[in-house]
Order: C-alpha cells, then sequence, then structure tokens
C-alpha cells in the first residue's frame, strides 16, 4: 500500500507506526471536542434567539396596547385593537414570529452541516487507523502467533499452580470442615435457643432491680426459648432466672411431649454420640482411601 510506505521495509519502524497512531488518536480526539462544542453552539443560539424574540415581541404588544386608546376589556376589544393597527405594525406583528423561525433553521442547518463535516474526517480518520493495525497485525503474523500462545502455554505462573493445588485439595477441605463442624456441636438442642444476653444495664434498671428484684425485671431479650425436643415448636420463654433451660419441664402444645424429662436428655445425647461416631468414621474411611490412592 502507498499509503503506509513504512511497512515496505523488512523490518518495521516500531516508533514510526506508533508515533502514526498517536498522530491519529490526537486528531481523532480534537476533532470530537469540535463536534461537542458545535453542539453546544446550536443549542445555545437557538435559546438565545427564541428568547430574545419572544420577550421584545411580548413588550412591543403590550406598548401598543397601552397607547391604544380604547382600554377597557370587553367583547370585541381583540377586534378594535387588531382594526386600529396600521398595516406595518400587523406585518410586524406576525413576521417577526416566522422571522426568527427561518433564522434558527438556516442557522442549525448551516452548523449541522459543518458537524456532519467532522464527522465524515472523523469516520475517515478510524478507517485510517483501523487499517495501520491490520496491516500490522498481517505483518507480524500476531493472530496466528496469539492462537498458538493460548493453545500450547502452560500455566507456569504461582497463581496457576496455586489454583491447580487449590482443586487438589478441595475435598480434603470439605472432609475437615465436616469433621470440625460435628465436633463443634451443642450436647442439648436448647444450648442452640440460647439469646445474647446484654450485661450492661442502664440506672433506672438498677432500680427496678431493688425494688422488685432482678428476676422479676429480666428483659425478654435475656430469656431462654422453650423448644420442644420431638416436634421443635416454639413453647413461650423459660422463666426469669433460669439458667439452664434443659431443667425447665413443660408439655408441648402441639406433640404433648414432656420435656426436660431425663430420659429425652439421654436420647439426645445418644442421637448425637452416634452422628459423631459415624461422621468420624466415615472421615477415616475417605483419609485412608486418599492415602492408598
Amino acid at each position: 500500500m502507498g499509503l503506509f510506505r513504512f511497512f515496505g521495509h523488512r523490518d518495521l519502524d516500531v516508533d514510526t507506526i506508533e508515533k502514526e497512531l498517536k498522530t491519529l488518536s490526537d486528531k481523532h480526539q480534537i476533532i470530537q471536542d469540535k463536534i461537542a462544542e458545535l453542539k453546544k453552539v446550536k443549542i445555545s443560539i437557538t435559546r438565545f434567539i427564541f428568547l430574545f424574540v419572544a420577550v421584545s415581541h411580548i413588550l412591543w404588544i403590550l406598548y401598543l396596547v397601552k397607547i391604544h386608546e380604547n382600554k377597557q376589556v370587553s367583547q370585541g376589544s381583540l377586534m378594535n385593537f387588531m382594526s386600529n393597527l396600521d398595516r406595518s405594525k400587523t406585518t410586524y406583528l406576525f413576521a417577526v414570529p416566522f422571522g426568527a423561525y427561518i433564522t434558527v433553521f438556516i442557522l442549525n442547518y448551516l452548523v449541522d452541516t459543518w458537524i456532519r463535516s467532522h464527522q465524515i474526517s472523523l469516520r475517515r480518520l478510524q478507517q485510517k487507523r483501523s487499517s495501520i493495525i491490520k496491516d500490522l497485525k498481517d505483518k507480524t503474523n500476531y493472530d496466528a502467533t496469539d492462537g498458538l500462545l493460548r493453545k500450547y502455554e502452560r500455566p507456569t505462573t504461582i497463581d496457576d499452580g496455586k489454583r491447580s493445588t487449590e482443586i487438589m485439595l478441595k475435598p480434603l477441605s470439605i472432609i475437615t470442615q465436616t469433621t470440625s463442624a460435628s465436633k463443634q456441636k451443642p450436647t442439648s438442642i436448647e444450648s442452640r435457643t440460647r439469646i445474647p444476653q446484654d450485661n450492661q444495664k442502664t440506672f433506672q434498671d438498677r432500680i427496678l432491680d431493688l425494688i422488685i428484684g432482678s428476676d422479676h425485671n429480666e428483659s425478654v431479650e435475656s430469656r431462654y426459648a422453650l423448644i420442644c425436643e420431638k416436634c421443635f415448636v416454639h413453647n413461650g420463654l423459660a422463666p426469669p432466672g433460669c439458667s439452664d433451660p434443659a431443667t425447665v419441664k413443660f408439655i408441648c402444645r402441639r406433640c404433648g411431649f414432656l420435656n426436660g424429662s431425663q430420659h429425652a436428655k439421654d436420647k439426645l445425647d445418644e442421637e448425637l454420640a452416634f452422628s459423631d461416631h459415624h461422621i468420624d468414621a466415615k472421615v477415616d474411611e475417605a483419609a485412608s482411601l486418599k492415602i492408598s490412592n
């Protein structure tokens, strides 16, 4: 191509290509700024002309009304006002708005033509820049080289190695998390229903403690919830001052199960112990299989 004579050499001049692309980018930005400025000028001119004509026309009409002899507002006053105007004033009354519209139309047409010429220059610069980049890719065989690198390049970075290690260790991490969660299980259902207690008391709370006692002044937020061990239905709150809801005996309002008995506590402890033993056996089996592999 005769346009890109610097591509005729066997060794590409990278500095020349970079300078050419930078020049095109600068011209592209300058033209974009000019287009934005012309659009602002177009809007400003239109607003100024219409506002100036409207205000001056209204003032002129008010002046004519003021000097008119018939100042009374009655039926037919508009016709009397129009009939008393001479030909020149009547022509001016209708010609000024029409002339303002024609003026704005012509100015907008000229500005739009100027903007379109800049847009054509902008498209030419974009095409020229795209041609330079495309020709540079063809000369350097960029697409084929990039495809080979993406296809055969191995993950040699530290991040890729960490990612592969995390994928390999993910099953063992899941087993370890399951074991930790099972060992942290509470020994009773009521221990999970504990609501955090705020130990900070205000001056009013301390006065009430002295008058009616601290047990009766205990807030609802600091008391235990009574949950049925069989159907898990909420059965109200534990009495004030209760420190262990497992000792509170109550009959479930839904299933009629007697909660707080020693038999129910022993049964729950046996179920949790069996669950922990079963999970530990599964973990040991998975670890032995991992080691054998």
